[in-house]
């Protein structure tokens, strides 16, 4: 498994060694993502945050979970849109960057789609329309096969794997 580039913030056990304006500056990042998520955020609480996480280190990582948690979640709900977006974040960065370009993508697809119909005189189904269906089916695609390739689609530790298998509906 590979480790996180070293600006991600947080590996497996701590910190990667980025300098301590960097942490900050992921702190801050960290703390637009959640509000772009919902959550109630302001900059008193990324202050507050990245002062917590300077009072706790980042040497272990449930400590510089709890420490932001702390700070950053107020309700309960939002509990859990903090623990995968931490998740996300502190692991690899430039998955919550490609989220969020996809997500950009597919709002001006939807824009689109709200607007064209009543700028066409007859409805019709064009080139544009077809090559966002195979290229947004494609990319899909892609996206599945990657993530299959990473992991057993049998479940190999199973006790009761073979019974399963030899299982037929008769």
């Amino acid at each position: 498994m590979t480790q996180p580039p070293a600006s991600a913030g947080l590996a497996a056990g701590g910190l990667a060694g980025p300098p301590k304006a960097r942490l900050a500056e992921n702190v801050v990042h960290f703390v637009r993502a959640l509000r772009a998520c919902g959550l109630p955020l302001g900059p008193a609480k990324a202050l507050d945050a990245l002062a917590a996480v300077e009072a706790v280190g980042v040497e272990r990582r449930e400590d510089f979970r709890a420490a932001l948690a702390a700070i950053l979640v107020s309700r309960r709900e939002h509990l859990t849109l903090f623990e995968q977006a931490f998740d996300v974040f502190w692991r690899n960065p430039r998955l919550l960057a490609g989220w969020a370009a996809f997500l950009l993508v597919m709002h001006w697809v939807d824009v689109y789609w709200l607007a064209m119909p009543e700028l066409l005189v007859s409805p019709s189904i064009g080139l544009t329309e077809l090559g966002c269906l195979v290229a947004f089916g494609g990319l899909l695609v892609a996206a599945w096969s990657k993530v299959a390739a990473k992991h057993a689609l049998i479940p190999v530790h199973d006790p009761r794997l073979p019974e399963s298998l030899a299982f037929h509906v008769t």
